[in-house]
């Protein structure tokens, strides 16, 4: 008969042993907004006056934004009393949310806050956090265990 063995560990457990805790990547993988990116989220903190909503409450035109750099509120958060939404598109003064925020009217004041790509040139340009920037931009294309030869 089938069977399956299943062990399971505490996450404090499998955190008090040494290693790697952070993926080798060219993107940065601290989050935003987080410990280890430590952008001060209150001094990118923007408030604004939603103007229109679609029917499912994901799409929200505002009043005015910092910046309507394409893409400059991407990958941001959208708050409301509590709240938060992340941003998964920006055209205009009109953002794109990843899921409907039911407690939104029009007239309503939100937070909002900027995206981050991920990217070296993003953190240095638009946080002014390289320093704290996690990415190693310059890892090489292909890897020496892909079957291509050095020689």
């Amino acid at each position: 008969p089938p069977w399956m063995s299943l062990g399971c560990e505490k996450i404090a457990t499998s955190l008090s042993r040494t290693g790697c805790r952070i993926r080798y990547m060219r993107q940065c993988p601290h989050t935003l907004y987080m410990p280890r990116c430590w952008v001060d989220k209150q001094a990118f903190k923007a408030t604004s006056t939603v103007l229109n909503l679609s029917a499912n409450k994901a799409e929200v035109t505002l009043s005015w934004l910092l910046s309507q750099q394409p893409g400059y509120y991407v990958g941001g958060i959208l708050e409301l009393g509590g709240a938060s939404r992340f941003i998964i598109a920006q055209n205009g003064y009109t953002l794109t949310l990843s899921r409907p925020l039911l407690t939104l009217a029009a007239y309503t004041k939100v937070d909002i806050y900027p995206g981050c790509d991920r990217l070296a040139a993003t953190c240095n340009s638009k946080f002014n956090n390289l320093d704290n920037y996690g990415g190693f931009d310059y890892i090489p294309p292909k890897g020496p265990f892909e079957g291509v030869s050095i020689v």
